[in-house]
């Protein structure tokens, strides 16, 4: 039994061990663990910020929003947020804290920008407050976008449910058979195809051969051809420049073949 108590206390504390270093590591990792300097900022509004909001400054987290308080003044509502930095972590005067998210889906953060200043704030002073104007143009735009494109589908959708019934849907399913059974005679004419070259390969392969040989044969005559050819297009050329130069030989060429056929047969 006391062996038993003995290994339930040495498990309970492992596990209180392992928790503890887990939440110091959570604490450290979230930038809440170790001592801080508090310093506060006032803005218009605050949407997405809330108690340990990450503070980063330039992108680096140095922090995380300790407590927000609303202040209403001459009808004009502020928000106080005050916000812990890494103790020691000098701050210039003229350094501007931004409400603002990376993305549309990040998390919303206060980011501050570092000025040039040389003078630093001393803790507890109050930083300016800006809203990013990025961050509500681009929730604009999302909605905005958002909205054109509901739109758009709407009407796509109405588009498609006018084709698809009435008049439109009958005359779209007349052509969809139509090329159903233009696909089932085309399948038809390559199996036709297909079966009239096997059956006729031997003749088709025969044809091929001949026709081989032939272009064989004019292809070693083809000089011989190409000479004659041009040969008779000069002798053409010249009876074409004596007819026109002497175009009456012409004449008297028939009329002393006639008289020397009369001759012949006298």
């Amino acid at each position: 039994m006391k062996q038993d108590k003995i290994n339930y206390i040495l498990v309970g504390s492992f596990v209180a061990v392992v928790l503890t270093v887990f939440l110091v590591l959570m604490a450290l990792l979230s930038g809440r663990g170790g001592a801080t300097d508090s310093y506060s900022a006032t803005f218009t509004n605050i949407s997405g910020l809330d108690l340990g909001t990450a503070v980063t400054y330039e992108g680096f987290q140095v922090g995380h929003v300790e407590n927000v308080d609303a202040q209403q003044k001459e009808g004009v509502t502020r928000y106080h947020v005050k916000f812990g930095v890494k103790k020691g972590w000098k701050i210039p005067t003229d350094s501007v804290a931004y409400i603002q998210a990376a993305g549309l889906l990040a998390a919303v953060t206060i980011d501050i920008k570092e000025g040039k200043s040389k003078v630093h704030h001393k803790p507890g002073a109050e930083l300016k407050g800006r809203v990013s104007e990025d961050m509500f143009a681009a929730i604009a735009e999302a909605a905005n976008d958002a909205g054109e494109l509901l739109a758009s589908l709407q009407k796509s959708a109405k588009g498609l449910e006018e084709l698809l019934t009435g008049p439109n849907g009958a005359r779209l399913s007349s052509a969809i058979g139509q090329f159903d059974a233009s696909l089932t005679q085309a399948n038809r004419l390559l199996i036709s195809t297909n079966g009239f070259l096997q059956h006729n390969r031997g003749d088709i392969n025969q044809v091929i051969g001949d026709l081989k040989v032939t272009m064989d044969v004019v292809a070693e005559h083809i000089d011989s051809i190409a000479f004659n050819l041009e040969e008779t297009s000069g002798n053409l050329r010249e009876f074409t420049r004596q007819v026109r130069a002497r175009p009456s030989s012409l004449i008297r060429g028939g009329g002393q073949k006639t008289q020397s056929r009369v001759e012949d047969v006298d």
